[in-house]
């Protein structure tokens, strides 16, 4: 069983998040809708880079294992469709 790490997940979120951020400002005209949600992309990118860090923390080493229970589609699901 292929096990993925917390810091893969949000390599692949954050890489996930650039991509959709540069489809929308590359193929689209720049208007109201689109600007907000560049905007709500790249707030969810900061928000990635906060739990990435809190992540990093020593104490958070322990308590997150790899044999942990398998959540990271969980997590991803709840990671974009937080507003």
């Amino acid at each position: 069983m292929l096990t993925i790490t917390w810091q893969e997940e949000i390599a692949s979120l954050k890489q996930d998040l650039r991509k959709e951020i540069n489809k929308i400002s590359e193929h689209s005209e720049i208007n109201i809708p689109n600007h907000i949600c560049i905007n709500n992309l790249k707030s969810k990118l900061e928000r990635l880079d906060e739990i990435e860090k809190i992540l990093s923390i020593e104490k958070y080493k322990i308590a997150i294992s790899p044999s942990s229970d398998d959540c990271g589609s969980e997590a991803r699901r709840r990671i974009l469709t937080e507003s």
